[in-house]
């Protein structure tokens, strides 16, 4: 059984060193890492191995752009009443099971949940919704929904702000894809790490067919990398949405805030779209001061 440390957990130096790397490329090989840290190979797995063991990080997501896909994907904001816990439960359980939810969130403020959907255009997107109204009607007392035009991922720096990733510009080329594309985003879908030896046997392709595939998706930005899925509460640190809807909202204004919170430490994923809001921002920091040094 996999111990789950109840204390935080402490990053020295050479797992923050690993961890920059591993957000700098999740499947990039332990002997580059080693190479890259200065650390031998058999420590840097033992420290990857470690923290999972722990419950400080799961395994390493592949980052798919779905709109390449031709999807959409939006944020559901809802307010909860009656908070019967067997109810609520099963919420969970409803939202975690329906394979369209890529994101659930437990709030603390203006909102109890955000539930983060894909989806195929508005038409599904308003049967998802109504199909979650009606299994909770209720429970869901109201919601409001933020479509999300642009996504932004940016290292969690502020875990290692020593050894901090910068993130080059990447200026996608244009690259169909076709059906073995697909299979292969769907079996890197859960481990970004699967070897190509892995992949292989899966979907009964020739291995260098696969790498060819998965560098050229890469080079097209269809997938825009490979990060370690992390639980940072254990690390101490605490994690905050904000929404921000802007007074007379225009392209420029727009930019100019996202080109700010890029350079915030804290800052780890921006979207900008319509709707109930503007933009929408994960941050995580280790005290309440810092969130409001950066709101200020």
């Amino acid at each position: 059984m996999k111990k789950i440390a109840k204390e935080l957990i402490t990053l020295d130096s050479r797992d923050q060193k690993i961890l920059a790397e591993l957000f700098r490329d999740g499947r990039a090989h332990y002997s580059t890492i080693a190479k890259n840290t200065h650390i031998s190979k058999d420590v840097v797995s033992y420290r990857v191995n470690k923290l999972i063991e722990i419950g400080g990080m799961t395994n390493i997501s592949t980052i798919i752009d779905i709109a390449r896909l031709g999807w959409s994907s939006s944020l559901v904001l809802l307010k909860l009443r009656n908070l019967d816990k067997t109810k609520l439960k099963q919420f969970i359980e409803y939202a975690v099971e329906s394979p369209f939810v890529v994101e659930i969130l437990e709030l603390a403020g203006a909102w109890d949940y955000t539930i983060r959907f894909y989806y195929k255009d508005s038409a599904h997107l308003n049967q998802l919704i109504g199909g979650l109204e009606t299994e909770f009607a209720e429970l869901v007392d109201y919601y409001s929904i933020f479509y999300i035009s642009e996504n932004i991922l940016l290292p969690y720096n502020a875990l290692f702000e020593k050894y901090a990733v910068t993130v080059p510009p990447h200026k996608p080329s244009n690259q169909k894809i076709d059906e073995l594309d697909l299979r292969i985003l769907s079996a890197m879908s859960t481990d970004g790490r699967k070897s190509l030896a892995h992949l292989q046997v899966e979907l009964k392709e020739n291995r260098m067919t696969i790498y060819n595939r998965i560098k050229n998706m890469r080079k097209a930005n269809i997938i825009q990398g490979f990060r370690p899925n992390l639980f940072t509460e254990k690390l101490g640190f605490h994690w905050y949405v904000i929404g921000l809807k802007l007074q007379g909202r225009s392209e420029a204004k727009i930019k100019t805030i996202v080109t700010r919170l890029k350079d915030i430490l804290p800052v780890h994923f921006i979207m900008t779209g319509f709707g109930s809001e503007d933009i929408v921002f994960y941050m995580q920091v280790r005290a309440v001061q810092e969130l409001q040094k950066v709101m200020y």
